[in-house]
Order: C-alpha cells, then structure tokens, then sequence
C-alpha cells in the first residue's frame, strides 16, 4: 500500500497547460493587463517606471532585452504586409519589451498614443459611441 504522503501522480499536463501555469506566462500576462489598462496618455511610463521598481537586472540582460524587442519589432514590421502571418502579434510584444526597458521608448509610445487619440477625435469626433439624446422637451413617458 502506497504511503499517504507521498502525492500521486496525475495524469501528465499538456504542454499548453504547464506554459499557461508558468511565471514565464503569469509575468507577460500581468504585464499585459497593466499596459492595456493603464491610463491613456501614461501607460508605457507607468508600466517602466512600476517594472524599474520590481527588478534589478545586469547590463548585459537589460541590452539584450532590448535587442530582442527591437528584432521582434522588425520582424513584425517585415511580416506586417503578409497576409498569412499577422505581423501585429510579433510586433506588439516587441513594443512592450522596448518600453518596459527604456524611459525614452515609453515616453515615444505615450506620446505617440496622445498623438493618435487626438488625431481620432478630430476625425470621428469626441466619442467613438456617443450616447443617444432625447430632443429637448420629450420626457420617457410622453
């Protein structure tokens, strides 16, 4: 009889299970969530400046951290005219690795992030689903 305290093993994980249970995973998920609902205009800043405050990291991790980012956003750059591979998803994680280790990247997307949501304003106007107004003087029971 097997002893009590010893667990038992289970059946075995898929691989997408133990990446979805990793750090690795939580972290850029995490990461994720802070830069998608950070505030417009001060995401990218906020996200550096809470990331410079949990981590201390060698040079050389940091520089090729933003190599990395930088051939990601290349990559994504080339492959973004292709039709069967959308290059927005190799993009986009570049971004986030350039602006999570340099100040000025995240002050560039920030202000490029301004710049785009005045210049959608302007065009679509103030709202992109305004809310519905009653004609002055109708009530909701006449």
């Amino acid at each position: 009889m097997p002893d009590p305290k010893t667990p038992v093993p289970g059946p075995p994980q898929s691989l997408w299970r133990r990446f979805r249970a990793s750090s690795f995973s939580k972290n850029f998920r995490d990461s994720a969530r802070k830069i998608r609902y950070g505030r417009k205009g001060r995401r990218f800043v906020d996200y550096y400046q809470s990331r410079k405050l949990r981590t201390n990291e060698s040079a050389l991790k940091h520089g090729l951290m933003i190599s990395v980012g930088l051939v990601l956003m290349l990559i994504g750059l080339i492959l973004w005219p292709v039709p069967i591979v959308p290059g927005f998803l190799v993009g986009i994680p570049g971004f986030v690795i350039i602006c999570s280790r340099s100040k000025l990247a995240a002050r560039l997307f920030d202000a490029l992030e301004r710049f785009f949501h005045r210049l959608r304003r302007s065009i679509f106007g103030r709202s992109r689903n305004p809310k519905k107004r009653r004609p002055a003087g109708k009530t909701v029971d006449s």
